[in-house]
């Protein structure tokens, strides 16, 4: 790493400059809590974060949330000598760093909670306490200045505008990702049965456009899996620790490689979604306009499995349907049918011709994503966000 430039670093990762458009950030085996005054190495825990964030950051793009992530650094392509034995390189040479886009870093901590709990219950006792496991209808969010020396102070809008830490747009769009980023996370850890409780994410300026920034790995949140605090997989098990013996930081490291292994399905929904677009008769050239624009529209939206059957008559589409595999999340769409309604207990939806529109692809991308994470999340952040 001698050749490379130092950016900048911090308790648990390294930034260096790759070009002039792209900076690497590598995770160290560094874990820490109390603003530093507690801090360890785990051997191994680099890798696992590092893995995590890769995770998190593919997802949070495929959703279409502006992020500085590019891609995982590969180690084969780090020059590493060609008569190591793949065992050896998957034992020790494995990931530790992801390409990204430089950034001018926003000095807040952008906090969202779904639970009342930690920091947020020692600032709201008496004479009207918050008690811990109150659930935010909305989640909330706040902010926390960056600065070790005076512990992370919060700090309102009012102070970020007035101080021209971030101008009024820019504040608009960090709000708005915060809310959108909790939410998505949200839902694909409640796809694995657990609550996210709390997260804190950084942004930063890319060429003045606002992205998520710096890393989100299980330093970042509160997971509770089946939403018992008793069963936390996050940092606040090493922060609990009354004896950090080698045996507690082994259990932490345990929980991380949890974290690791459930966060490489957050891009693999629950149910496979598919539309299917069965045709009875031979289609005008509107309907096949809309088709078209309904095609671009799903595949737009993380929806990969769209496809076309051309169908005799209505007998033979009810065969179809009752043939549906019911382990897949389908929305149909028949064209050529006028007439009384078709309902079938498998397909999620059905869309007969003279309802089908230029909107379709929303009434379908709503319905499959009651049931797949991915297609909701990328549909509310093409409907709430727009780079």
């Amino acid at each position: 790493m001698s050749d490379l430039e130092l950016v900048a670093h911090g308790k648990t990762k390294l930034i260096y400059k790759l070009t002039d458009s792209t900076v690497k950030i590598l995770s160290k085996d560094s874990i820490s809590a109390g603003d530093g005054a507690r801090k360890h190495e785990i051997k191994g825990k680099a890798i696992i974060s590092n893995d995590t964030t890769c995770n998190v950051f593919e997802y949070l793009n495929q959703c279409k949330i502006p992020t500085h992530f590019i891609r995982r650094i590969d180690p084969l392509r780090n020059r590493i000598p060609q008569h190591l034995s793949v065992d050896f390189i998957s034992q020790n040479c494995s990931s530790i760093s992801f390409e990204a886009l430089p950034c001018d870093m926003i000095p807040i901590e952008c906090v969202c909670r779904r639970i009342a709990y930690g920091s947020f219950l020692k600032r709201h006792k008496e004479p009207f306490p918050v008690t811990e496991g109150f659930r935010f209808e909305r989640p909330k969010i706040e902010f926390f200045y960056k600065d070790d020396s005076n512990h992370d102070p919060l700090v309102t809008e009012e102070q970020l505008l007035c101080n021209s830490i971030v101008t009024a747009e820019e504040l608009s769009k960090i709000v708005t990702l915060t809310e959108l980023v909790f939410l998505i996370l949200e839902r694909a850890w409640h796809q694995q049965n657990c609550v996210l409780v709390d997260m804190k994410i950084e942004f930063g300026r890319n060429k003045n456009r606002i992205v998520l920034s710096d890393v989100v790995d299980n330093d970042s949140w509160r997971v509770w899996p089946e939403g018992d605090k008793r069963l936390m997989k996050d940092k606040q098990v090493y922060r609990n620790l009354t004896d950090v013996s080698q045996d507690a930081l082994s259990l932490v490291l345990k929980n991380y490689e949890w974290v690791q292994e459930a966060t490489r399905k957050f891009a693999k929904p629950h149910l496979a979604s598919k539309v299917v677009i069965y045709i009875l008769s031979d289609l005008q050239e509107d309907t096949k306009v809309i088709l078209e624009k309904l095609q671009q529209r799903l595949a737009d939206l993380n929806v990969s499995s769209i496809k076309q059957h051309r169908i005799a008559g209505i007998r033979q589409l009810m065969d179809v349907f009752a043939r549906l595999d019911s382990s897949t999340n389908t929305f149909a769409v028949v064209t050529g049918l006028s007439g009384s309604r078709i309902e079938s207990t498998v397909a999620q939806c059905f869309v007969p011709c003279e309802e089908l529109s230029e909107t379709t692809w929303l009434r379908a991308c709503q319905t499959l994503g009651m049931q797949d994470h991915v297609v909701w999340s990328t549909l509310i952040c093409s409907t709430h966000f727009t780079e």
